[in-house]
């Protein structure tokens, strides 16, 4: 699956109304799964954003 277009700057955006008390974890949680469309507030703008750490396991297969 690939990202859609502006995907990260609205999963920001959510992010950023779920610190404002504007959506609930739930609310967050259920738009990750596909089962719920929210209307966001905010949109984080693409000059600010990037990728600060990366972390990964090896796998065990």
């Amino acid at each position: 699956m690939g990202f859609k277009r502006h995907q990260v700057r609205l999963m920001m955006g959510a992010l950023f109304d779920l610190g404002m008390h504007k959506i609930t974890l739930d609310d967050f949680k259920e738009t990750l799964d596909g089962s719920k469309k929210i209307h966001l507030s905010h949109i984080a703008p693409a000059s600010g954003l990037m990728l600060y750490r990366m972390e990964l396991s090896k796998s065990e297969s």
